[in-house]
């Protein structure tokens, strides 16, 4: 049981990559040559802050069982505040 719910978080994880460079490159205006993806595991196993044409965008990604990977964009990283 474990073996699959590891499977299935991981499976989840393997495509968000690609899903946030997706909208960080649409909400940007710009192109995937020019997007750079941190992780940020210490906020969350699926957060990514992006550099995307001089601005930096966050996008948190889940996946529950039986449904499609969502990515939701964060408030911009550098108008947040200090993290806690």
């Amino acid at each position: 049981m474990r073996h699959a719910l590891l499977a299935v978080l991981l499976a989840g994880c393997l495509h968000a990559d690609e899903e946030v460079a997706k909208r960080a490159s649409i909400e940007a205006d710009c192109p995937f040559t020019q997007l750079h993806l941190t992780p940020r595991p210490e906020l969350s196993a699926a957060t990514y802050d992006v550099s995307a044409c001089g601005r930096v965008l966050r996008y948190t990604c889940s996946k529950p069982v039986g449904y499609p990977l969502t990515c939701a964009r964060e408030p911009d990283p550098q108008q947040a505040g200090p993290q806690r």
